[in-house]
């Protein structure tokens, strides 16, 4: 992770991001909306996106290996989510 760039603008440029949908329960919506507040990106500036914005940092962090997930928290939530909804079966 030594030569990982977080914040890579030019790179960044040359992506495309593609719409993406994930289902969310509404208790930890409102836990994340209350963290951004307390961080201060719950301004009209930042408000739109921040959330989407979060997921974002989170997966690329986990993507380069910065923090661990068990496998057993990630099948345990796609048993918990398969089962209630129909997409996450396809």
């Amino acid at each position: 992770m030594s030569d990982f760039k977080f914040w890579d603008k030019e790179g960044r440029e040359l992506e495309t991001m593609e719409r993406y949908t994930i289902g969310i329960d509404l208790g930890t919506r409102l836990r994340v909306a209350q963290k951004l507040k307390e961080m201060g990106l719950d301004t009209p500036k930042f408000r739109k996106g921040t959330q989407a914005a979060l997921i974002r940092c989170l997966l690329r962090l986990w993507s380069a290996g910065s923090f661990y997930v068990p496998k057993e928290i990630i099948e345990q939530e796609y048993t918990y989510t398969a089962s209630k909804n129909k997409r996450s079966n396809l």
